[in-house]
């Protein structure tokens, strides 16, 4: 059953595309992390578990043992002595079919996770970067020690050609209804007019994922629009969309995507005018009221 939904997602991607929007098939696989377990430790430290696919998101998962290499760094927002980026490196670890990592965070950090994948033929090189950010709360007195350091001179050569940047970088509550600018970069240029991927895990549209492109300045503003199911959730659920972008320089593809998590919005669903006239009228009986004792006509 599985192996027949797999050829009709590939048959159906590969007869429906228009133009510049194409309609992804299990052909155009890309890397890209969600999500998963978030739990507190004993020593109060916080630790978010990052699960890597290979595929198409959300339900298209192949094994990762399709690339020649997967490994990944992680940076906590840090700038070393001589301007470049602090990144450390990440350990993948492989259970019971899974892939993801693990970052355990003692005190209130931004994180970004930069993992990559490649692929080689004889012809060409896909070279494959999945990309999120996010913050960690945790409240330990243990003193937060990182091993080997690697400059961004080093990165670059591991993971870092096609990147999609999100501004702002970091945020805690980021929301539905709320815009938020990307921008795709190259070697750290902006890609002007470059068509961009928006897959929405709740989209049941899955086989037609939105597409923009950058302006003349290199920036796509997304306004994220409102989520029934989301809002249905509860006031805490997240969702995740991933945002894919694609390059290519003489025989090398670049495929790069980021994670976004999204919040419902906390005030998109309350009634903001009632609200206001309700408490206009009771902050106005109020100094009547206030008013009226002083006068002596309330005892």
């Amino acid at each position: 059953m599985i192996k027949k939904l797999l050829v009709s997602a590939m048959l159906y991607g590969l007869l429906i595309s228009t133009g510049n929007n194409v309609v992804f098939s299990m052909e155009n696989n890309y890397l890209w992390i969600e999500f998963g377990e978030h739990h507190k430790e004993k020593d109060a430290s916080v630790t978010q578990e990052l699960h890597i696919y290979y595929g198409s998101f959300p339900d298209y998962k192949t094994t990762l043992l399709h690339l020649d290499e997967v490994k990944g760094v992680y940076t906590m927002n840090e700038i070393d002595t001589k301007g470049d980026v602090v990144y450390y490196p990440l350990e993948i670890i492989e259970e019971k079919g899974e892939v993801f990592i693990r970052i355990t965070s003692h005190k209130t950090n931004p994180f970004t996770v930069l993992i990559q994948g490649e692929k080689n033929n004889k012809k060409q090189k896909k070279i494959y970067l999945a990309k999120t950010s996010f913050f960690l709360f945790g409240n330990s007195n243990k003193k937060q020690v990182e091993s080997e350091l690697f400059t961004s001179n080093t990165v670059i050569k591991i993971a870092e050609n096609l990147q999609i940047h999100i501004n702002p970088h970091y945020s805690y509550w980021r929301q539905v209804d709320t815009p938020v600018t990307f921008n795709v970069f190259f070697d750290n240029q902006k890609l002007k007019k470059k068509i961009v991927h928006i897959i929405d895990e709740n989209d049941e549209n899955v086989f037609n994922p939105i597409t923009r492109m950058t302006d003349e300045s290199g920036e796509l503003i997304y306004i994220p629009p409102d989520d029934r199911k989301l809002r249905q959730k509860g006031s805490t659920a997240y969702k995740q969309i991933v945002i894919m972008a694609e390059e290519q320089k003489e025989n090398s593809i670049y495929v790069s995507s980021f994670t976004l998590l999204l919040h419902r919005s906390r005030f998109k669903h309350y009634n903001v005018p009632v609200g206001v006239i309700i408490f206009s009228s009771l902050l106005t009986v109020f100094f009547v009221l206030m008013l009226l004792q002083r006068k002596g006509d309330i005892p």
